[in-house]
């Protein structure tokens, strides 16, 4: 990638991290983490899981933040079972929990639904109550889990993606 084309990237990063989330948006030579742990750039996981993706991108600087104290500068809803944010006119809803509250739906079609420790355990618990162009599994789900929803997701034509089975997910936005 050359370094005009880096100075210009606007990419979704859903990193493997064993038994975490944590995404990257990366914008130019910039990346937000944003993780539900307290991971700062010194953190082994960064060091190892994280820092070559973002080496071979040429990010240069890197901000932390936790979806449950607040993410700057982003358009964002937060609640204790979920974050909704808008990043460059895209969507992505970080979902940690089904709300139990019958009735409940997101009202518009979401571009990335980030599915985090077991939020969900059947295609019922979502079907009407959440639209997705694309579904990505993070690796703070159980591998069992995650196993069967993927291939009921192949039956259906869902389209999803783990990244413990397949990788890091990585988009341009």
């Amino acid at each position: 990638m050359t370094t005009l084309s880096r100075r210009h990237q606007q990419l979704l990063m859903v990193h493997f991290v064993p038994h975490q989330s944590t995404i990257s948006l990366i914008e130019g030579r910039t990346a937000l983490l944003i993780s539900p742990s307290a991971l700062t750039e010194e953190s082994r996981e960064i060091r190892f899981y994280v820092q070559n993706s973002w080496d071979s991108l040429g990010i240069e600087k890197a901000a932390f933040f936790r979806p449950e104290t607040g993410i700057g500068r982003l358009p964002v809803y937060r609640s204790r079972n979920m974050t909704l944010l808008v990043h460059h006119g895209k969507t992505v809803l970080l979902l940690r929990k089904l709300p139990r509250k019958t009735g409940w739906k997101i009202p518009v079609v979401i571009d990335f639904l980030i599915v985090s420790r077991n939020a969900v355990r059947t295609w019922d618990q979502i079907r009407g109550r959440v639209a997705a162009r694309t579904i990505i599994f993070d690796d703070s789900n159980k591998t069992l889990l995650t196993d069967r929803l993927l291939e009921e997701a192949r039956r259906l034509k869902i389209p999803c993606h783990s990244v413990r089975r397949q990788g890091a997910f990585i988009q341009r936005i």
